[in-house]
């Protein structure tokens, strides 16, 4: 089963998520895991690379993404919080 918990910030901006675990499938063929995982790295890589923000922790291990910004209400930028807000949407999109 894939968990995901989204991290927010005082006032209500995002701040990350953690992502864990399996769908159940066969490795390399399912493509619930290859949705979920896409868009963690779609936006990881745009908080990462386009955004230019240096997050708290980054990690990617099997079974577990971890994307942490500050989570002081000002060091949030406000495009990141969309970016996140999208990537939670999706989740749940591909969860049913």
């Amino acid at each position: 089963m894939i968990q995901a918990e989204f991290l927010m910030a005082e006032g209500g901006a995002a701040a990350g998520f953690h992502i864990t675990g399996h769908a159940g499938g066969e490795a390399g063929t399912d493509i619930v895991c290859a949705a979920v995982s896409s868009a963690a790295y779609l936006v990881a890589n745009t908080v990462t690379e386009v955004m230019g923000l240096r997050p708290r922790e980054l990690r990617a291990e099997d079974g577990d993404m971890l994307l942490e910004l500050d989570r002081n209400a000002g060091s949030c930028f406000w495009g990141s919080g969309s970016t996140l807000r999208d990537l939670c949407s999706s989740t749940r999109t591909v969860s049913g």
